[in-house]
């Protein structure tokens, strides 16, 4: 009961909710992490709900190591209930059988896959090794701390040998210490069995510490998939930008290899990073944190190495998670952000003219996958 590689996961997703879809491939392979985000709503859960096998699509398939889970196409329906699946699901909550004991509750999973009681229970007890609680057997929920509860649920939903992972935001409620630990032993698991793991998160560190890619759902599509690095210092849309904390510029690729941005103080920025083809739709995102801004009457420098310098009124000064953030009037969307002392120091307030610069290497392109971002 240490197996559970199933091999790569294969889906295919048509999911139709009255007026919201979710039309999206996924593909998961043996070990892999595969990080999920997204805004409310923009399908996360109707996506795991899909592929757990609670939701029905409306067409598409699920395939998991070549076994079929799911298919749906025309009258030809084919639909493994929940029990047959072999998937794994944990969230933020343990959910641990109040009335079990550690040992118990961790059984659970290989007695609910057929297997005799003496059987489970040694298997128990490896994973509570495992997971570090090898003296906390006999155990129930209510004297067990929440990171302990949630080693049990991992534990648990290990020993039951899944050949997926879904993983709904399982550090959320944790302190940090908790979590890096949770980080880890999942890390190492996910590994050593060959599972593949799907993991919604709202967390950078998770994607950070554990996804070997990101994919982005926007309202139902994909709207970006590649490497935690590709994502996180690239992103194209909205969310993704929010997400990785970087502003989001939008326009079209020139055949000059710089971005045309309409309705901006500037015709074109340039940066670095690949664009499309001249004059498909394309992005540039930069850190807020990189803009030099400082009072209009200052000295101007000339500097090739900028991607952008201009002048503009200051239209809002607001609070961010890591400093002061300021955009002016003409281009709300070049935000600049200045460490609390710094904005004390400058004291830049609404009305203020003040130039705003970002050298180049600050600026990264990217392509757009969905239509309108």
């Amino acid at each position: 009961m240490t197996g559970g590689a199933g091999g790569p996961l294969d889906a295919r997703i048509r999911v139709e909710r009255g007026a919201f879809t979710l039309a999206a491939d996924v593909q998961v392979a043996p070990g892999e992490i595969l990080g999920l985000i997204g805004a409310n709503g923009a399908g996360k859960s109707t996506l795991l709900g899909a592929l757990a096998g609670t939701l029905s699509l409306t067409s598409g398939s699920v395939a998991l190591g070549g076994r079929t889970l799911t298919r749906i196409d025309g009258d030809a329906r084919v639909s493994l209930p929940r029990a047959a699946r072999r998937i794994g699901y944990l969230d933020q909550r343990a959910r641990l059988f109040p009335h079990l004991d550690a040992i118990a509750n961790v059984a659970f999973g290989p007695r609910a896959q057929g297997h005799g009681r003496r059987a489970a229970e040694r298997a128990a007890h490896e994973w509570l090794e495992r997971v570090g609680l090898g003296d906390r057997g006999s155990a129930r929920a209510d004297q067990l701390s929440g990171g302990q509860q949630q080693r049990i649920a991992i534990g648990r939903t290990l020993a039951a040998d899944p050949a997926l992972l879904l993983l709904d935001e399982p550090f959320a409620a944790l302190d940090v210490s908790s979590s890096a630990e949770l980080r880890h032993l999942l890390a190492a698991e996910v590994q050593r069995l060959g599972v593949p793991t799907i993991l919604v998160t709202h967390d950078p560190v998770d994607l950070i510490a554990l996804a070997d890619r990101v994919l982005v759902l926007e309202a139902g599509r994909i709207g970006q998939l590649g490497s935690v690095p590709e994502v996180l210092g690239a992103p194209s849309t909205p969310f993704a930008a929010e997400f990785a904390g970087r502003a989001l510029l939008h326009g079209r690729a020139s055949d000059r290899g710089t971005l045309l941005v309409a309705g901006a103080p500037l015709a074109e920025v340039s940066g670095v990073g690949q664009l499309p083809a001249p004059g498909a739709a394309a992005v540039a995102s930069f850190d807020p944190a990189a803009v030099r801004l400082s009072h209009a009457d200052s000295p101007i420098m000339a500097d090739s190495s900028l991607a952008a310098s201009w002048t503009g009124t200051v239209a809002a000064v607001f609070a961010s998670r890591t400093g002061v953030r300021v955009t002016c009037a003409g281009w709300p969307e070049f935000i600049a952000e200045l460490p609390v002392s710094r904005a004390v120091d400058q004291q830049v307030e609404v009305g203020d003219r003040v130039r705003l610069e970002l050298a180049r290497a600050d600026l990264t392109f990217a392509t757009p996958r969905v239509a309108g971002y």
